[in-house]
């Protein structure tokens, strides 16, 4: 049994964990009530869903640029998600209604899925990777990009929604890829 001295000095040591804890609490609400705003409000709730899902199993282990700050980080997500429903908006309307772009859209794809395979894993100044950490999340970033690339292919070819949200989540991935790696060459300069 703990006497009052010894609870105490056990809670006060794991109230930074705790603090830790509620802040990500915080941030990860904060993101998900983003989300749900920008899907009611563009009607496109379902794609925004479906874009969060895909960006963060292929984030996980891509890698990529990562924020100083959970403000920064917030403000960067918040952002990116207004880019997905602005790009998912633009590319459903580009396969409607322009015909034969559907082959440009799916060189495109092409072009950033070599280009993400062969830059994954690409660790952040704040996010290093050990070389096993290198080795494994290089492994499932590949393979999460590869099922998701067939699945865009699939998605695109019958014009669904679906479609058009694999191809920004692999737009804005390839972007936060390219920032990560040219911060990189900056700070070794």
């Amino acid at each position: 049994m703990m006497k009052g001295n010894e609870a105490k000095k056990i809670f006060s040591e794991d109230d930074e964990l705790y603090q830790y804890g509620m802040n990500l609490l915080i941030d990860e609400l904060a993101n998900i009530s983003v989300a749900v705003v920008l899907g009611v409000l563009s009607g496109r709730w379902l794609e925004i869903v479906f874009f969060v899902l895909s960006f963060v199993s292929l984030r996980r282990y891509a890698g990529g640029y990562h924020c100083k700050t959970s403000k920064g980080c917030f403000w960067m997500s918040s952002l990116i998600m207004a880019v997905a429903v602005a790009g998912i908006v633009l590319l459903q309307t580009l396969t409607s209604r322009i015909p034969g772009v559907l082959p440009w859209i799916c060189l495109w794809e092409s072009v950033m899925g070599i280009c993400i395979l062969m830059l994954v894993p690409i660790e952040a100044k704040n996010k290093p990777l050990d070389s096993i950490e290198k080795k494994v999340y290089g492994k499932r970033a590949r393979i999460t990009m590869i099922i998701q690339m067939a699945a865009a292919f699939l998605l695109l070819v019958p014009q669904t929604r679906f479609g058009a949200v694999l191809i920004v989540t692999h737009s804005i991935i390839l972007i936060t890829l390219l920032i990560a790696k040219c911060l990189q060459h900056v700070h070794k300069a």
